[in-house]
């Protein structure tokens, strides 16, 4: 059965500041979800900080759109993948808002490509009562389960090898059989990964509390 979702809920995860914005951007962007750890996180209780959307199209121009009405910053992090981000500030908190384009025709096999499933989870503002969650991500978020979403995930993108630790540990999860040894044999392909986004995935472990664990 589909997680319903209250309004109250709602606002917890799109404030209600930008939830006006968010929903007249549809008419630009064709389809638009809000996906990955907005809702993770708001599943867990914990507090959001970013905002991830895809779209079919005009993800740039969305991103710009909120960045100007909010007197943020705009950035591009991708131009071959079109994905963009707004640094805003609702309520004088700081709110990291990105833009990417679907990487597949459908929101479904979209979040099938995605690295795992508690992160495969999507929501569609214009019918946000509705938890789009194909994986089960939010059976494995509550079982405490890191699973890939699919046998690929890690020789796809192997920054994801990195990014498991962090998950492990900051949310005390398990790996499903089998997902460490497609870790470690993904790992040599980390070279082909810039050192950029190593960096990042490495700081982003280290502001977690069990640094040492990790």
């Amino acid at each position: 059965m589909a997680h319903k979702i209250s309004q109250k809920e709602i606002t917890k995860i799109i404030p209600a500041e930008i939830e006006h914005v968010v929903t007249s951007l549809v008419q630009y962007c064709g389809g638009m979800y809000i996906v990955g750890g907005a809702i993770r996180d708001w599943l867990l209780g914990r507090g959001i900080k970013d905002l991830d959307f895809a779209v079919e199209k005009n993800a740039s121009l969305a991103t710009k759109r909120i960045a100007d009405l909010f007197h943020g910053s705009f950035f591009v992090l991708d131009e071959k993948r079109k994905t963009s981000r707004a640094l805003i500030t609702v309520n004088e908190q700081p709110l990291k808002i990105d833009f990417a384009l679907l990487t597949s025709e459908t929101i479904q096999e979209d979040l099938n490509q995605r690295d795992f499933t508690i992160n495969a989870m999507a929501i569609d503002p214009t019918h946000p009562e509705v938890l789009i969650d194909p994986l089960r991500g939010e059976m494995d978020l509550d079982r405490k389960i890191l699973r890939p979403c699919n046998n690929q995930s890690f020789f796809s993108d192997p920054i994801r090898t990195i990014r498991a630790v962090r998950f492990l540990v900051d949310f005390e999860m398990r790996l499903t059989a089998g997902a460490e040894k497609q870790i470690i044999a993904a790992i040599p392909f980390l070279k082909n990964i810039s050192s950029e986004r190593k960096r990042d995935e490495l700081f982003r472990i280290f502001e977690i509390k069990d640094v040492a664990r990790s």
